[in-house]
């Protein structure tokens, strides 16, 4: 039952995006599952998720640092947490998290686009355009990496 819930506030992650909807029945499913199996790690990183992308980045911080502090070597909860403090106007912060995942293997597109972000919001173009660069050149159509790398190379004056 608890793998049920975790996979239907995955489910419900993916239609809120797509719908520009609530995050509220992801939350709920995910709660039930983590109440059901409070060691369901993919549930409260997805749980992390939910929230960071409904606006509660400490509850998403909060969940995020107990998935890092329970299995330390996966990459991709180090990224999540650089997305988090980087929206959370903590970039600082952020650019070595997402350096950790990417060391740690989470090596796809929206990393490296993730990092663009961070350096971008700390004000290191330069590093910001290396970032958006290795993503698009593992998905030349991803969108974000692509306006985020125009943004560095052609900033407001």
């Amino acid at each position: 039952m608890a793998d049920l819930c975790g996979l239907l506030g995955f489910a419900d992650i993916n239609f809120a995006l797509a719908t520009r909807g609530s995050f509220d029945q992801a939350l709920a499913d995910l709660n039930k599952g983590l109440q059901l199996d409070p060691s369901d790690l993919v549930a409260l990183n997805n749980r992390a998720n939910a929230y960071m992308y409904r606006g509660d980045y400490q509850l998403s911080l909060n969940d995020i640092d107990e998935v890092i502090r329970r299995v330390p070597s996966e990459g991709k909860p180090h990224g999540l947490r650089c997305v988090v403090l980087t929206k959370m106007g903590r970039a600082t912060e952020g650019v070595p998290e997402c350096q950790i995942a990417i060391a740690m293997g989470s090596t796809e597109f929206w990393s490296y686009e993730q990092l663009g972000e961070a350096y971008e919001a700390v004000g290191d173009l330069a590093n910001a355009a290396t970032a958006y660069r290795r993503s698009l050149e593992l998905n030349p159509s991803f969108r974000d990496a692509r306006d985020g790398l125009q943004r560095v190379l052609h900033p407001p004056v």
